[in-house]
C-alpha cells in the first residue's frame, strides 16, 4: 500500500493547476479577432457619400515611419461617385500578407465598387490595372465621412493604413 503524504498531494494539485492554466492561456491566445470589427460599416453607403479626397491618418503616418524608416509620402486617394478612383503615392504595405514593403509607392487610376463583405460589412473593391492591384478597402463608420481602411498583414494584428476624407 502506497502512502501519499500531504506534501505530495499539494505538488500534484499545483501541477494540475499549472497544466490547466497553461491550456487556458493557449486557448485564449488562439482566440484573436480583428480589433476594428465593431467599427466597420454595416450600413450600405451611397456613392456620393464616399466621394472626395482622402489622406493618411496621423496613426498611419506613425506606422509608416516605424515600418519603413523613411519619410511619410503625401499620399492621396480620390474617389469619384461614378466609380473612378485614383491613388497617388500610396505605400505598398497593404499589398503583402506578411506586411513586407518594398518601399514602392502606388499611383494610378482605376475603378471601385461597393460590395458586401462576410454578409456583415460594406467594403470597396478597387482595381488599379496599371499597378496590377486588386484590393479590398474596408470602410469605418456608419455615416459620412467614412475612413478607408487597408488591412496590413493578419487582420488580428490590428495593423492598417487608414485614410480620412479631407475634401469632397
Amino acid at each position: 500500500m502506497m502512502v501519499i503524504d500531504r506534501e505530495d498531494r499539494m505538488r500534484t494539485s499545483i501541477f494540475r493547476e499549472s497544466i490547466l492554466l497553461s491550456l487556458i492561456a493557449l486557448l485564449v491566445s488562439g482566440c484573436q479577432f480583428d480589433p476594428y470589427t465593431e467599427r466597420y460599416t454595416s450600413v450600405r453607403p451611397e456613392s456620393a457619400d464616399l466621394a472626395g479626397a482622402y489622406r493618411l491618418t496621423r496613426e498611419s503616418e506613425v506606422l509608416i515611419r516605424e515600418r519603413r524608416g523613411s519619410p511619410v509620402p503625401s499620399s492621396r486617394i480620390t474617389i469619384r461617385p461614378n466609380g473612378a478612383i485614383t491613388f497617388r503615392d500610396v505605400p505598398d504595405l497593404m499589398t503583402d500578407f506578411f506586411a513586407d514593403s518594398s518601399g514602392a509607392l502606388l499611383s494610378g487610376a482605376g475603378t471601385w465598387r461597393i460590395e458586401r463583405r462576410q454578409s456583415q460589412w460594406w467594403a470597396l473593391y478597387v482595381d488599379l490595372p496599371e499597378q496590377r492591384l486588386w484590393t479590398e478597402v474596408l470602410l469605418i463608420g456608419d455615416k459620412s465621412p467614412y475612413i478607408l481602411h487597408f488591412t496590413i498583414g493578419d487582420p488580428d494584428a490590428g495593423d492598417a493604413l487608414q485614410f480620412e476624407r479631407i475634401a469632397r
